[in-house]
């Protein structure tokens, strides 16, 4: 069975003056998740995007995991914007 979730990960306007979001998103095929990022955004989405994948991606909430067990596949860069 094939399943996709994606995620828009924004900030607040206070934190990011600028208007973008950083984009993630996991393909699940027979149990296995492929995990990809698609435009970062800018840095104050940083924390924002790692939060939410630990939160939800890697079912690290308290960040525990080794580095080793936390594997983003791709990140896609759709084109060179400072928010990308």
């Amino acid at each position: 069975m094939l399943a996709h979730e994606i995620d828009f990960i924004g900030a607040p306007e206070k934190e990011c003056k600028d208007n973008a979001d950083a984009i993630c998103f996991r393909i699940k095929e027979n149990d296995t998740y492929r995990i990809y990022v698609y435009d970062g955004g800018f840095s104050c989405h940083g924390k924002r995007l790692v939060d939410h994948l630990n939160n939800y991606y890697f079912d690290d909430p308290y960040n525990e995991l080794p580095k080793e067990c936390k594997i983003i596949d791709a990140v896609i860069v759709s084109h060179s914007d400072r928010d990308h």
